[in-house]
């Protein structure tokens, strides 16, 4: 549902076509959309850039080549735990304060 205006006095109304079950491949990237090839490509390449995901886009083939997966697993390879790919990413901007957790409320 959506606000008819911006402010603590407004109704809701149902969207146009009235309200929808969305199914739970659906209203992933915005609201009920269906997931296109290039929204997928978008969150690989913004995981790959985050070092989440160790690997590159093939274009060609439409597919995410996973780098060393022949050497070890390629889940192993090609998905690092997220606490070392930021540490990673934090140490080498040299921007590392281990001491400082965000979120992490101190007593």
């Amino acid at each position: 549902m959506r606000a008819v205006a911006n402010d603590t006095h407004s109704t809701l109304v149902p969207p146009d076509g009235g309200p929808t079950r969305l199914r739970p491949n659906e209203g992933l990237v915005c609201g009920d959309a269906d997931v296109t090839l290039a929204d997928v490509e978008m969150m690989v390449a913004s995981l790959i850039a985050q070092g989440l995901m160790k690997g590159y886009i093939a274009h060609s083939s439409n597919r995410f080549a996973v780098l060393g997966a022949t050497k070890r697993s390629p889940v192993v390879a090609g998905w690092p735990t997220p606490w070392s790919a930021i540490h990673e990413r934090k140490y080498h901007e040299g921007d590392v304060d281990l001491e400082d957790v965000p979120g992490w409320v101190k007593g």
